[in-house]
């Protein structure tokens, strides 16, 4: 099945780039309109088919411990630039009471620093969950990328603190081949709240008739909670604590950590329980509406719940991507910010109009139509509402306001 968008960034340039552990894509997700993926590795068919059905059939389905570098990339024209794994992390989990590294850890580690050797792209990056920057595990990588001549860090980040609607850290090892390692992202204002990214797509969710399970009950009591008697959506996951309490998180909080088991609720206070579909995942975790799930909730948690929050790829990767192997990219979005802030502020509002539809066609959303002034941009599963620009005031207003982030980048 035929991805449905493009890879293209905005001078036209792509960025061939390589996934191990790729689950079902979740980077590439993140990266859109940065990289083109030509190499990725999964070992799970089923996941590896969510994959294939979003970025295309080049994936393997595979060990990554039986596969060879350089026959992944023979066969691919060009150089892969940028390279991506996320290792075997379950023994580091602080879900995990036993956090002993066993020989699959060490293994799996081995053939990504295999790919790092020998296929030495420009941009690496590692992500895992925090308890793997001590491991042996991490320190083969590591060893791989100074042998190699890489600059490197490895940080934790909060995807809260980087457009996320969870508090999810994950540790992110940043490495670059050649010239300077780029400053790390600054944070960035936390979201108010997890039901913001899910309010219009409630309708769409399933009524659990019987209500929040006993269990479940029983866990929100002993934190104070009753379900039955709350002024704001509540959310609940379905897999508790060890220490008895459930996971849970009221409208105009962020979310804790997302599970890979199903069975989460949202409750209204109507006292309607709603079935937390994997589309609810996807958008807390900046999922894109186009990216195709599969069937099984059970799969959707699993994937969405075990990849990197795309807000953390969008706003810690890929400025790293970005800036490292495109820098021009940057320049020309910068001189496209002064272009259409100048022709606002002058008045020339047709120009500004037609920066704005010319943008918006590049990055995919305008569907056979022209900008007509008015109206909403079609996109494959989504709309996205234009501004007014009849009031002249009220956009120089607007412009006034603006922060400087740059509105041209994907």
């Amino acid at each position: 099945m035929t991805p449905k968008f493009s890879l293209k960034n905005l001078d036209g340039t792509l960025i061939k780039a390589g996934t191990y552990f790729s689950g079902g894509g979740l980077v590439e997700e993140g990266l859109k309109g940065i990289i083109d993926p030509v190499v990725a590795v999964e070992y799970d068919e089923k996941i590896s088919g969510v994959y294939r059905n979003n970025f295309g059939n080049h994936i393997v389905t595979a060990d990554v411990r039986d596969v060879g570098p350089k026959e992944l990339v023979g066969k691919i024209d060009g150089e892969v630039e940028y390279f991506h794994a996320s290792p075997v992390c379950k023994n580091y989990s602080l879900a995990k009471n036993n956090h002993e590294e066993l020989e699959l850890d060490k293994e799996t580690a081995a053939s990504t620093a295999e790919f790092i050797s020998k296929v030495r792209p420009k941009v690496v990056t590692i992500e895992n969950v925090k308890g793997y920057k001590d491991s042996e595990a991490m320190k083969t990588i590591t060893d791989a990328l100074d042998e190699a001549g890489y600059k490197w860090d490895a940080d934790v980040y909060n995807a809260a603190d980087y457009g996320g609607y969870t508090n999810r850290e994950r540790l992110i090892v940043r490495a670059v081949r050649d010239g300077e390692l780029p400053a790390k992202p600054e944070k960035q204002k936390r979201k108010s709240g997890w039901y913001e990214a899910v309010e219009d797509i409630m309708p769409t969710l399933t009524e659990k008739k019987n209500g929040v399970a006993p269990w479940m009950d029983e866990r929100l009591k002993a934190d104070g909670i009753d379900w039955r008697h709350i002024d704001k959506p509540l959310y609940v996951m379905g897999s508790g604590y060890a220490n008895g309490t459930v996971p849970h998180a009221f409208a105009d909080e962020l979310l804790p950590t997302l599970r890979t088991k199903s069975g989460d609720v949202i409750v209204m206070p109507d006292g309607k329980v709603y079935r937390a579909m994997g589309r609810v995942l996807a958008r807390v975790s900046g999922v894109s509406d186009d990216y195709q799930m599969p069937a099984s909730e059970a799969l959707s948690h699993t994937i969405i719940g075990n990849g990197i929050p795309t807000q953390l790829t969008e706003n810690v990767i890929a400025p790293l991507v970005r800036d490292v192997l495109h820098p021009e990219v940057e320049e020309k979005a910068s001189l496209k910010d002064a272009e259409y802030l100048e022709a606002v502020r002058s008045g020339d509002m047709e120009k500004a109009q037609k920066m704005v539809y010319d943008a918006a066609r590049a990055a995919g959303y305008v569907n056979g139509t022209e900008y007509q002034g008015e109206g909403s941009w079609n996109a494959p599963s989504a709309s996205v509402e234009k501004k007014d620009f009849a009031n002249l005031d009220a956009l120089r207003e607007s412009v006034e306001e603006y922060s400087g982030d740059t509105c041209w980048r994907n």
